[in-house]
Protein backbone atom coordinates (compact mmCIF):
# COMPACT_ATOMS: atom_id res chain seq x y z
CA UNK A 1 0.00 0.00 0.00
CA UNK A 2 2.86 2.25 0.98
CA UNK A 3 4.37 2.22 -2.88
CA UNK A 4 1.05 2.28 -3.97
CA UNK A 5 -0.10 5.82 -2.41
CA UNK A 6 3.35 6.91 -3.93
CA UNK A 7 2.56 6.24 -7.02
CA UNK A 8 -1.00 7.87 -6.99
CA UNK A 9 1.20 10.65 -5.41
CA UNK A 10 -0.21 10.82 -1.77
CA UNK A 11 3.63 10.66 0.05
CA UNK A 12 2.60 11.66 2.86
CA UNK A 13 0.15 7.99 3.25
CA UNK A 14 3.39 6.29 1.86
CA UNK A 15 5.22 7.03 4.48
CA UNK A 16 2.31 6.29 7.05
CA UNK A 17 1.95 2.73 5.49
CA UNK A 18 5.92 2.39 5.44
CA UNK A 19 5.90 3.20 9.33
CA UNK A 20 3.46 1.11 10.27
CA UNK A 21 5.11 -1.26 8.23
CA UNK A 22 7.95 -0.65 10.88
CA UNK A 23 5.79 -1.04 13.90
CA UNK A 24 4.04 -4.34 12.64
CA UNK A 25 7.79 -5.87 11.77
CA UNK A 26 9.09 -4.96 15.48
CA UNK A 27 6.15 -6.79 17.03
CA UNK A 28 7.82 -9.72 15.80
CA UNK A 29 10.40 -9.48 18.73
CA UNK A 30 13.61 -8.47 19.85
CA UNK A 31 15.52 -10.65 16.87
CA UNK A 32 13.59 -8.35 13.94
CA UNK A 33 16.56 -6.55 12.62
CA UNK A 34 17.05 -8.52 9.54
CA UNK A 35 13.34 -8.46 9.05
CA UNK A 36 13.70 -4.62 8.91
CA UNK A 37 16.29 -4.35 6.41
CA UNK A 38 13.43 -4.19 3.87
CA UNK A 39 11.17 -1.50 5.51
CA UNK A 40 14.16 0.66 6.12
CA UNK A 41 15.20 0.37 2.80
CA UNK A 42 11.75 1.27 1.34
CA UNK A 43 11.87 3.95 3.71
CA UNK A 44 15.09 5.37 2.65
CA UNK A 45 14.51 4.86 -1.24
CA UNK A 46 10.64 6.81 -0.58
CA UNK A 47 12.50 9.63 1.54
CA UNK A 48 15.17 9.56 -1.56
CA UNK A 49 12.54 10.20 -4.15
CA UNK A 50 10.36 12.96 -2.02
CA UNK A 51 13.82 14.88 -2.14
CA UNK A 52 14.16 14.54 1.84
CA UNK A 53 17.71 13.77 1.73
CA UNK A 54 18.44 14.20 5.75
CA UNK A 55 15.91 11.41 6.29
CA UNK A 56 16.67 9.22 3.82
CA UNK A 57 20.42 9.18 5.21
CA UNK A 58 18.70 8.57 8.28
CA UNK A 59 17.47 5.39 7.42
CA UNK A 60 20.66 4.24 5.22
CA UNK A 61 22.26 4.99 8.61
CA UNK A 62 20.10 2.49 10.19
CA UNK A 63 21.02 -0.12 8.01
CA UNK A 64 24.32 0.28 8.22
CA UNK A 65 24.02 -0.49 11.66
CA UNK A 66 22.06 -3.85 11.06
CA UNK A 67 24.87 -4.73 8.63
CA UNK A 68 27.37 -4.52 11.76
CA UNK A 69 25.50 -6.22 13.55
CA UNK A 70 24.58 -9.02 10.71
CA UNK A 71 27.08 -8.59 8.44
CA UNK A 72 26.14 -12.00 6.43
CA UNK A 73 24.41 -10.93 3.33
CA UNK A 74 22.02 -11.05 1.67
CA UNK A 75 19.89 -11.70 4.31
CA UNK A 76 17.48 -15.03 4.09
CA UNK A 77 14.36 -12.67 5.61
CA UNK A 78 15.37 -10.28 2.84
CA UNK A 79 15.39 -13.28 -0.11
CA UNK A 80 12.23 -14.77 1.57
CA UNK A 81 10.33 -10.64 1.41
CA UNK A 82 11.46 -11.01 -2.18
CA UNK A 83 10.20 -14.24 -3.01
CA UNK A 84 6.41 -13.68 -1.31
CA UNK A 85 6.96 -10.60 -3.74
CA UNK A 86 7.41 -12.20 -6.81
CA UNK A 87 4.64 -15.09 -5.75
CA UNK A 88 1.87 -12.58 -4.99
CA UNK A 89 2.63 -10.30 -7.84
CA UNK A 90 2.61 -12.36 -11.18
CA UNK A 91 2.80 -15.12 -12.63
CA UNK A 92 5.58 -14.45 -14.99
CA UNK A 93 7.39 -13.93 -11.49
CA UNK A 94 6.95 -17.36 -10.43
CA UNK A 95 10.51 -18.63 -11.66
CA UNK A 96 12.35 -15.94 -9.92
CA UNK A 97 9.92 -16.06 -7.04
CA UNK A 98 11.45 -19.98 -6.81
CA UNK A 99 15.20 -18.58 -7.23
CA UNK A 100 14.67 -16.22 -4.05
CA UNK A 101 12.92 -19.20 -1.70
CA UNK A 102 15.91 -21.55 -2.54
CA UNK A 103 18.49 -19.35 -1.72
CA UNK A 104 16.88 -18.52 1.72
CA UNK A 105 16.48 -21.78 2.56
CA UNK A 106 19.83 -22.62 1.87
CA UNK A 107 21.01 -19.98 4.27
CA UNK A 108 18.08 -20.67 6.71
CA UNK A 109 16.98 -24.42 5.74
CA UNK A 110 14.60 -25.36 8.81
CA UNK A 111 12.73 -21.82 8.03
CA UNK A 112 9.07 -22.47 7.85
CA UNK A 113 8.26 -19.46 5.79
CA UNK A 114 10.49 -19.79 3.14
CA UNK A 115 9.42 -23.90 2.93
CA UNK A 116 6.17 -23.05 2.50
CA UNK A 117 6.25 -20.54 -0.10
CA UNK A 118 9.29 -22.90 -2.11
CA UNK A 119 6.19 -25.70 -1.65
CA UNK A 120 3.56 -23.49 -3.12
CA UNK A 121 5.62 -21.64 -6.33
CA UNK A 122 6.27 -25.12 -6.92
CA UNK A 123 2.93 -26.62 -6.68
CA UNK A 124 1.32 -23.68 -9.13
CA UNK A 125 4.44 -24.24 -11.15
CA UNK A 126 3.39 -27.89 -12.18
CA UNK A 127 0.58 -29.41 -14.10
CA UNK A 128 -2.59 -29.65 -11.72
CA UNK A 129 -3.30 -33.23 -13.43
CA UNK A 130 0.13 -34.83 -13.70
CA UNK A 131 0.66 -37.48 -12.01
CA UNK A 132 3.81 -36.25 -10.05
CA UNK A 133 3.68 -38.70 -6.57
CA UNK A 134 7.10 -39.15 -6.87
CA UNK A 135 8.60 -35.30 -8.12
CA UNK A 136 10.23 -32.71 -6.06
CA UNK A 137 6.75 -31.24 -5.38
CA UNK A 138 5.77 -33.60 -2.83
CA UNK A 139 9.06 -33.72 -1.06
CA UNK A 140 9.25 -29.77 -1.00
CA UNK A 141 5.44 -29.86 0.47
CA UNK A 142 5.89 -32.62 2.98
CA UNK A 143 8.87 -30.67 4.28
CA UNK A 144 6.50 -27.54 4.26
CA UNK A 145 4.00 -29.12 6.28
CA UNK A 146 6.09 -30.45 8.80
CA UNK A 147 8.02 -26.90 9.01
CA UNK A 148 4.29 -25.24 9.19
CA UNK A 149 2.18 -28.13 11.11
CA UNK A 150 -1.08 -25.92 11.99
CA UNK A 151 -0.85 -24.71 8.01
CA UNK A 152 -4.25 -26.37 6.66
CA UNK A 153 -3.52 -24.89 2.90
CA UNK A 154 -0.27 -27.21 2.67
CA UNK A 155 -1.96 -29.99 3.75
CA UNK A 156 -4.64 -29.84 0.90
CA UNK A 157 -1.80 -29.08 -1.19
CA UNK A 158 -0.22 -32.10 -0.17
CA UNK A 159 -3.18 -34.01 -0.46
CA UNK A 160 -4.00 -33.48 -3.79
CA UNK A 161 -0.80 -34.64 -4.94
CA UNK A 162 -0.74 -38.00 -2.73
CA UNK A 163 -4.75 -38.45 -3.56
CA UNK A 164 -5.88 -40.52 -6.52
CA UNK A 165 -8.21 -38.51 -8.90
CA UNK A 166 -11.17 -40.10 -8.39
CA UNK A 167 -10.82 -38.78 -4.63
CA UNK A 168 -9.77 -35.41 -5.14
CA UNK A 169 -13.19 -34.56 -5.06
CA UNK A 170 -14.06 -36.26 -1.68
CA UNK A 171 -10.89 -34.79 0.02
CA UNK A 172 -11.35 -30.88 -1.13
CA UNK A 173 -14.94 -31.19 -0.02
CA UNK A 174 -13.32 -32.19 3.58
CA UNK A 175 -11.37 -29.11 3.43
CA UNK A 176 -14.13 -26.76 2.51
CA UNK A 177 -15.44 -28.23 5.99
CA UNK A 178 -12.57 -26.45 7.66
CA UNK A 179 -11.55 -24.14 5.32
CA UNK A 180 -15.59 -22.78 3.81
CA UNK A 181 -14.09 -19.12 2.12
CA UNK A 182 -11.31 -20.37 0.21
CA UNK A 183 -11.47 -19.25 -2.98
CA UNK A 184 -8.44 -21.72 -4.03
CA UNK A 185 -10.32 -24.52 -2.87
CA UNK A 186 -13.60 -23.90 -4.43
CA UNK A 187 -11.41 -23.32 -7.73
CA UNK A 188 -9.34 -26.90 -7.28
CA UNK A 189 -12.72 -28.53 -7.14
CA UNK A 190 -13.87 -26.63 -9.92
CA UNK A 191 -11.27 -28.28 -11.86
CA UNK A 192 -11.67 -31.55 -10.36
CA UNK A 193 -15.22 -31.78 -11.87
CA UNK A 194 -13.70 -30.41 -15.18
CA UNK A 195 -11.48 -33.38 -15.40
CA UNK A 196 -14.20 -35.44 -14.31
CA UNK A 197 -16.23 -34.15 -17.26
CA UNK A 198 -13.67 -34.70 -20.02
CA UNK A 199 -13.25 -38.37 -18.24
CA UNK A 200 -17.16 -39.38 -18.46
CA UNK A 201 -17.27 -38.13 -21.97
CA UNK A 202 -14.09 -40.20 -23.03
CA UNK A 203 -15.79 -42.94 -21.25
CA UNK A 204 -18.58 -42.95 -23.37
CA UNK A 205 -22.38 -41.34 -24.29
CA UNK A 206 -25.28 -43.73 -22.61
CA UNK A 207 -28.32 -41.79 -21.05
CA UNK A 208 -26.72 -42.74 -17.34
CA UNK A 209 -23.34 -40.89 -18.02
CA UNK A 210 -25.36 -37.69 -19.30
CA UNK A 211 -26.91 -36.90 -16.61
CA UNK A 212 -23.85 -37.41 -14.06
CA UNK A 213 -22.05 -35.15 -17.16
CA UNK A 214 -24.69 -32.35 -16.21
CA UNK A 215 -24.49 -32.78 -12.68
CA UNK A 216 -20.46 -32.82 -12.54
CA UNK A 217 -21.26 -29.45 -15.18
CA UNK A 218 -23.68 -28.30 -12.55
CA UNK A 219 -20.65 -28.60 -9.55
CA UNK A 220 -18.28 -27.46 -11.94
CA UNK A 221 -19.68 -24.06 -12.29
CA UNK A 222 -20.95 -23.49 -8.79
CA UNK A 223 -17.27 -24.04 -7.27
CA UNK A 224 -16.00 -21.44 -10.17
CA UNK A 225 -18.75 -18.79 -9.71
CA UNK A 226 -17.79 -18.69 -5.40
CA UNK A 227 -13.90 -18.75 -6.10
CA UNK A 228 -14.60 -15.50 -8.38
CA UNK A 229 -17.42 -14.02 -6.13
CA UNK A 230 -14.83 -14.69 -3.25
CA UNK A 231 -12.23 -13.10 -4.82
CA UNK A 232 -13.00 -11.04 -7.56
CA UNK A 233 -9.45 -10.63 -9.27
CA UNK A 234 -8.88 -13.90 -9.56
CA UNK A 235 -8.46 -14.00 -13.49
CA UNK A 236 -7.96 -17.68 -13.90
CA UNK A 237 -11.08 -18.47 -12.44
CA UNK A 238 -12.86 -16.09 -14.44
CA UNK A 239 -11.52 -17.14 -17.30
CA UNK A 240 -12.23 -21.05 -16.68
CA UNK A 241 -16.12 -19.61 -15.53
CA UNK A 242 -16.30 -17.78 -18.77
CA UNK A 243 -14.69 -21.27 -20.79
CA UNK A 244 -17.88 -23.71 -18.51
CA UNK A 245 -20.51 -21.00 -19.13
CA UNK A 246 -19.71 -21.49 -22.98
CA UNK A 247 -19.69 -25.56 -22.65
CA UNK A 248 -22.87 -24.86 -20.82
CA UNK A 249 -24.48 -22.90 -24.14
CA UNK A 250 -24.73 -20.06 -21.81
CA UNK A 251 -23.50 -17.79 -24.47
CA UNK A 252 -24.85 -14.06 -22.80
CA UNK A 253 -23.21 -15.28 -19.17
CA UNK A 254 -19.74 -16.58 -20.74
CA UNK A 255 -19.57 -13.25 -23.22
CA UNK A 256 -19.79 -10.83 -20.19
CA UNK A 257 -17.64 -13.08 -17.96
CA UNK A 258 -15.01 -13.21 -20.73
CA UNK A 259 -15.66 -9.40 -20.47
CA UNK A 260 -15.15 -9.15 -17.12
CA UNK A 261 -11.79 -10.90 -17.38
CA UNK A 262 -10.52 -8.53 -19.88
Amino acid sequence: MGFVKFLLGSNTEAVSYFEKSVELTKSHGNDCDKLLVVVYGDLAWLYYHMGNFAECESYLNKLSEINEKYPSVPYAEVLGEKGWTFLKFSRKYYERAKECFKKALELEPDEGEWNAGLAIVLYRTENFFQNSADSTIVDQLRRAVATNPDDDVLKVLLGLKLASRKRSIALLKRALEKVSNSAFIHHQLGLCYKKKILNLKQAGSHHTQGAEINRAQEQCIYHLEMATEMKPSFIVAMSELAIQYGENRDMPRAEEMFQNTF
